[in-house]
């Protein structure tokens, strides 16, 4: 499932995609049917809190960075 993950997030599209957000002043995200929202551990500072991240099928562990940008 890695794999899987890896690729999307390197496909053509999907970087342009990121590049385009990346360069944006303001972007707004919406919750869908395919992309959610869900709990996961993440590191802030020294400490292991749990916070939201995006999740789609093709990356059910969630992610919270893309491009650089802390979703």
């Amino acid at each position: 499932m890695r794999s899987r993950t890896i690729d999307l997030f390197r496909a053509t599209d999907v970087q342009s995609a990121f590049e385009t957000t990346e360069e944006s002043e303001a972007v707004e995200f919406s919750i869908t049917e395919r992309a959610c929202l869900k709990p996961l551990p993440v590191i802030h500072d020294r400490e292991i809190v749990v916070e939201n991240a995006f999740a789609l099928p093709e990356a059910p562990r969630g992610f919270r960075f893309v491009a650089g940008i802390d979703l």
